[in-house]
């Protein structure tokens, strides 16, 4: 079941790690061996980019991420892992859908800086800010295979920013 290529990286990587022992034959991408080539490029950049990289793939946008990304992700990992953008991001489909679908159409990059995302988790919602990079993954035929996400949280920054500037200290 091991994911070829990946058992170099999976030594230093959870990500890797799970991506290697993940059943993908029960999953819309099909056993690895099948896997496109390009496919299997853009989950080895995602593994050795230190940016937080999600890669999703194909028309139900199947999820492969990197260590970076588990935290963006929070508890939605593990379970994230092979499943559809849609559902693991059930909350955020209605702001991030036409984008992904926009780059799936059109092949065209996208770039979002500090883009506001609600995100519900069991306790409580909250909105955390992004500067995300959305870009086409082609295939040797031309067509669009999936997208790859890199994701920067804004998050802290952008709140600072929306401070009140000091107008001065009484004494």
């Amino acid at each position: 079941m091991g994911a070829p290529g990946f058992q170099t990286l999976a030594r230093n990587s959870q990500a890797a790690r799970l991506v290697q022992e993940f059943d993908w034959s029960r999953s819309p991408l099909g056993s690895v061996e099948t896997w496109p080539p390009e496919l299997l490029a853009a989950v080895k950049v995602a593994f050795q980019n230190k940016a937080p990289t999600l890669v999703a793939w194909g028309s139900e946008l199947t999820q492969i991420y990197n260590d970076a990304f588990i935290a963006v992700l929070r508890e939605r990992h593990p379970a994230a892992l092979g499943q559809s953008v849609r559902v693991c991001w059930f909350d955020a489909w209605h702001v991030t859908g036409p984008i992904f679908q926009s780059v799936m159409e059109n092949g065209l990059a996208t770039f979002l800086t500090d883009m506001p995302i609600t995100l519900r988790t069991l306790d409580l919602t909250e909105t955390r800010f992004f500067n995300v990079n959305y870009t086409a993954i082609a295939l040797a035929s031309g067509a669009i295979g999936g997208v790859l996400s890199t994701c920067i949280e804004s998050t802290d920054r952008h709140l600072l920013h929306q401070l009140p500037q000091d107008q001065g200290t009484n004494v």
